[in-house]
């Protein structure tokens, strides 16, 4: 599938005091910026950043969600009712989905800290946690992802958005990014 318009916040995000102090320390115009060392920013932002094509593939055990931006993979686990105790931080975290109706729910916890923006200079700690929904509009072939973003350590309140995906005319492919050594600004 192909990205449409990136994902849009319904609202500016609040942050905390310690959300601040993290926006503070940060420059998104150098390798603090993940985008600069090849590396994913999230499974937010990812999923429609810059057009590039992704594929979902579906057992019944779990769907993979391969982003064509950064080459990140997603596991979205089926069969699993709750997210593990000794989980390993990741910049994917660990996502649990169940059916509702025709729309999959995804329950993702377990995040390595991160950037949730590099625009806005907007941080994320480990105590991110990320809903977000599915749903499947057959009659126009596109897929709309809403999500919720809470992170008690640095946003003061809920980060939203909504996104739509519609099927992409060329293949999906690997990114294959190259690090140039410095970023801008350094």
């Amino acid at each position: 599938r192909s990205s449409r318009p990136r994902p849009v916040p319904t609202r500016p995000l609040a942050l905390t005091a310690a959300g601040e102090r993290a926006r503070e320390k940060f420059n998104g115009a150098t390798r603090d910026n993940p985008r600069y060392r090849c590396e994913p920013t999230n499974i937010l932002f990812d999923w429609t950043f810059d057009t590039m094509v992704n594929r979902i593939v579906q057992t019944p055990e779990r769907i993979t969600l391969q982003y064509g931006f950064m080459d990140l993979t997603r596991t979205i686990h089926l069969n699993v009712a709750k997210h593990p105790a000794d989980l390993r931080p990741s910049v994917a975290g660990h996502s649990i989905g169940r059916w509702e109706g025709d729309v999959l729910v995804v329950d993702t916890t377990g995040f390595a800290p991160g950037v949730l923006s590099a625009e806005a200079r907007t941080l994320h700690s480990n105590q991110l946690h990320v809903v977000e929904r599915f749903s499947l509009d057959a009659s126009k072939q596109t897929i709309t992802r809403s999500y919720v973003a809470t992170d008690p350590l640095y946003f003061a309140g809920e980060y939203k958005g909504t996104d739509t995906m519609s099927p992409a005319e060329t293949p999906y492919s690997r990114y294959a990014c190259k690090d140039v050594g410095d970023a801008p600004g350094e």
